[in-house]
């Protein structure tokens, strides 16, 4: 699941422009206030360490940001 969201990441940037596709992530990475704690917003774990990211069905958004700004 997390190759694949890095997958569709670059697909997204291939199909409108890698800026764009980041400028989307950066919004998505926005502090939004939902009323849930930190740690169960938009389903993540936040903050978890190590052992979390074992369960995480989505790589970090700024992983992901990364990946984009890395890529060729």
């Amino acid at each position: 699941s997390r190759w694949r969201e890095f997958r569709a990441d670059a697909g997204g940037a291939k199909l409108g422009s890698r800026n764009g596709m980041i400028s989307a992530l950066q919004t998505l990475s926005g502090d939004h206030d939902s009323g849930l704690p930190k740690q169960f917003q938009a389903f993540g774990i936040a903050d978890g360490g190590a052992v979390s990211r074992l369960f995480m069905s989505h790589p970090p958004i700024a992983e992901r940001i990364a990946a984009l700004r890395n890529a060729a």
